[in-house]
């Protein structure tokens, strides 16, 4: 139950040096001692400051709706509290989260990347964005995974996006599907553990003619193409023989959808408002 590649006595000392530490949690123990360190930025993270994490999103004024807000929100919590690894026979080196970006706004996405990577652990660095544009041949798994390998050299925990996986030869793409399912990969003679990570997949779409009508005034629309996306979503994964995986991941899908003229109004209006009273609390203050 515990790893298939930690047993015996490398195991039995670090279950000692739990005993002798008095630790509460001994999945963290175990998970932050086979990554070789001392630090785990998990344990170091307040539980208030989880508190006002949507609060600290919409500072940055971004072009989503607060239900995209929430999703996210909800899955770093789990995330904190490991809820990926405390299932019923899971895997304990599965990533602490998997979320699935899926729509527009790609600027939006990295951005929310970005500050999570700060927030969470101290520095825009652990952030790793995988373009899987760039992996389109069979042989290109061994440099996808040098590429994590050279960024996981430098942090063990942290956030990777894989952006455009529906652009990734199915080679590539199957070893990230084996990172989310198994937690770990081999890289040579080494293990890649990602259970102090967040994976991000992101599956884009761009703004084409077909898609415009949801920013037209009649809202109704919109419902239309979000249904459309996600039966364009389920597909591919289905295609990949990964339809498993996509029913795992169907509470954790969030979909980042145009806005109509209404919506767009909306969050301008709220924009100039916030802006407003910063300039009010200024003028006091001066």
């Amino acid at each position: 139950y515990l790893t298939e590649d930690m047993y015996g006595k490398e195991l039995l000392n670090i279950l000692l040096e739990a005993k002798k530490n008095k630790t509460k949690n001994l999945i963290e123990f175990i998970q932050t001692r086979k990554l070789n360190t001392t630090q785990n930025p998990w344990l170091l993270l307040e539980v208030k400051l989880l508190v006002g994490l949507k609060e600290k999103l919409q500072e940055l004024s971004l072009i989503c709706d607060d239900l995209v807000l929430d999703q996210i929100v909800n899955a770093i919590k789990n995330a904190y509290f490991n809820f990926s690894n405390l299932e019923m026979n899971a895997f304990l080196d599965k990533p602490r989260s998997v979320m699935l970006f899926n729509g527009y706004h790609q600027e939006e996405q990295m951005e929310i990347v970005q500050f999570l990577s700060k927030f969470i652990f101290k520095n825009q660095d652990a952030c790793l964005r995988v373009d899987m544009k760039e992996y389109l041949e069979t042989s290109d798994v061994a440099k996808l995974l040098n590429n994590l390998s050279s960024h996981m050299s430098n942090f063990s925990y942290g956030i990777i996006v894989f952006h455009d996986i529906q652009k990734a030869n199915p080679n590539p793409l199957r070893a990230v599907f084996d990172i989310i399912k198994h937690g770990k990969i081999l890289v040579g003679d080494n293990i890649l553990y990602f259970h102090g990570y967040i994976i991000i997949l992101s599956y884009t779409k761009s703004c084409n003619e077909a898609d415009k009508i949801v920013l037209s005034e009649d809202s109704s629309k919109e419902n239309s193409v979000s249904i459309g996306n996600e039966i364009e979503l389920k597909s591919f994964f289905d295609g990949s023989d990964n339809s498993e995986l996509y029913t795992e991941l169907k509470n954790n899908i969030i979909h980042f959808n145009l806005f109509n003229v209404e919506k767009a109004r909306n969050y301008l209006e709220k924009i100039l408002d916030d802006t407003l009273q910063r300039v009010k609390i200024l003028h006091k203050v001066s």
